[in-house]
């Protein structure tokens, strides 16, 4: 506890060949308006830039600025030496490319201290390099002990990225060294929201504020981790659906929130086999061999026998990999994006781009078309499926049954009811407008989760039957 009766925060900043942004994240740190003790802590991972240069320089004139030099070991492991060495009783993470709002650590140790909660988390806005902000918060404060919270509030900050981006939470020194809660160094991926959902299963009261404090700036496709291909980034998934689970276990959840999150973390690992299609060189046979592996692994097994898919997304990816068909969704997936391998734009734009007459954010939104159509690429604005209730469903000679799509067996979602599906989804889009001018994205994923057109839908029909009949190619729809 330092003089003014406030609890001592430490930022801790990993960083590696940060030359160019480090200074202000640690200038965003060292200028919050909160009254307590701040230290702020840079871990350099083997940087081969100017790094430690600027942190140096920048200690030098402010006591409060402290640099651990240390060899290269990944992200994961900077953290954790950034843990070890806090002498705060609380603390939050700030990559070295992201900065803070000056209020950031005042209200998040504020709310902390009023709810008495283990936790807060604050909203924050993504930015990107041609200029757009795109902002993720909660409506209003909200505390309650881990159970109420987590029921009620778990999906919508899902959705909203506010568990997967990690560094917009107060951590309890306390908790994370009893409970020996450190970042896992063998992934490179998903190790922020893996990190939260372990931390928050010994949190007693978790709380979340309205305000929008952290700036976290979004990078060129490839030019990140979460936008190159990772080789064990299926695997990491599969770390993350184990986390929820385990969350699950310790609090009473109700069966609608748990078959949210499972269609989620559905999604969210198809996603990452997906990444295989466009961003790696893995030859037909290992991608079939890939996608055999992860049906084959005892969790994801677990959650096909559970999930109760809803919406367009969730039922053809079941559709296919809980029936075994797994050649005709290696088929599925290489008609659909298969000759996009490798060609995501450049950060500057290419030949193929300029030759085309197109901007690099109209050629990344034309690429990442054919994923958003059947959903298995994850993108920032959640996976929010239209919430289709009832299908017409034909059952033995011509007979036919109202259902919830949601509750059939594999051997009743047949290609007719995606169809049916879709052509609903195609009827609630029509004349939907676009209500967030902040996002131009937002119509294709907010009613229906999928914007599709009668046009997409003969797309898609066609696609399916010739996954299922063998007759499936390496192109891609035609736009």
């Amino acid at each position: 506890m330092s003089d003014s009766g406030l609890p001592k925060i430490s930022v801790i900043i990993p960083a590696y060949n940060s030359g160019a942004t480090v200074r202000r994240a640690v200038r965003s740190a060292l200028d919050q308006t909160y009254e307590g003790e701040i230290e702020v802590i840079v871990i350099d991972d083997g940087s081969m830039d100017d790094t430690s240069d600027q942190v140096k320089e920048l200690a030098l004139k402010d006591e409060r600025v402290r640099l651990i030099i240390k060899p290269n070991g990944g992200v994961s492991a900077a953290r954790n030496d950034g843990i070890m060495a806090a002498t705060g009783e609380w603390f939050v993470t700030l990559d070295a490319d992201d900065y803070m709002d000056r209020e950031m650590v005042n209200a998040l140790c504020d709310a902390a201290i009023r709810t008495e909660a283990d936790t807060v988390m604050c909203g924050f806005r993504m930015v990107y390099d041609d200029g757009r902000r795109l902002t993720f918060k909660v409506e209003e404060d909200y505390t309650d002990d881990k159970d109420v919270f987590l029921d009620n509030m778990l999906v919508e900050l899902y959705d909203k990225h506010m568990i997967s981006t990690h560094s917009n939470q107060l951590y309890n020194t306390a908790i994370v060294r009893k409970n020996r809660i450190f970042y896992n160094e063998s992934i490179a991926v998903n190790e922020d929201i893996d990190y939260v959902l372990r931390y928050l299963k010994y949190c007693r009261t978790i709380g979340v504020i309205k305000g929008v404090y952290l700036n976290y700036i979004q990078h060129g496709v490839g030019e990140s981790l979460i936008t190159t291909f990772q080789e064990y980034g299926t695997a990491s998934s599969l770390l993350v659906l184990r986390d929820c689970n385990e969350l699950f276990e310790g609090i009473r959840a109700s069966d609608e929130t748990i078959d949210e999150m499972n269609n989620r973390l559905f999604l969210h690992i198809c996603s990452f086999l997906g990444l295989m299609y466009y961003r790696s060189s893995y030859s037909d046979e290992r991608k079939i061999a890939e996608i055999k592996e992860l049906c084959s692994k005892e969790d994801f097994a677990d959650l096909l026998e559970d999930l109760r898919p809803k919406g367009v997304k969730s039922r053809v990816a079941f559709l296919l990999l809980k029936s075994g068909r797994y050649e005709a969704y290696h088929r599925l997936c290489l008609r659909l994006y298969g000759n996009l391998q490798n060609r995501l734009p450049e950060k500057d734009g290419t030949s193929e781009e300029k030759a085309a007459g197109m901007t690099r954010a109209e050629m990344l939104k034309k690429c990442r078309e054919p994923y958003e159509m059947l959903g298995i690429y994850s993108d920032i604005h959640g996976n929010r499926d239209v919430k289709q209730d009832k299908v017409q469903v034909k059952h033995g000679k011509g007979a036919e049954k109202t259902e919830r799509a949601s509750e059939y067996a594999v051997s009743d979602i047949d290609t007719d009811v995606i169809m049916k599906a879709l052509e609903q989804s195609a009827d609630d889009s029509a004349g939907h407008e676009n209500e967030n001018d902040e996002d131009p994205y937002s119509y294709r994923d907010s009613v229906t989760g999928t914007g599709v057109t009668m046009e997409d839908i003969l797309k898609v029909r066609e696609l399916i039957s010739r996954a299922e009949s063998g007759k499936g190619g390496t192109d891609s729809p035609k736009s």
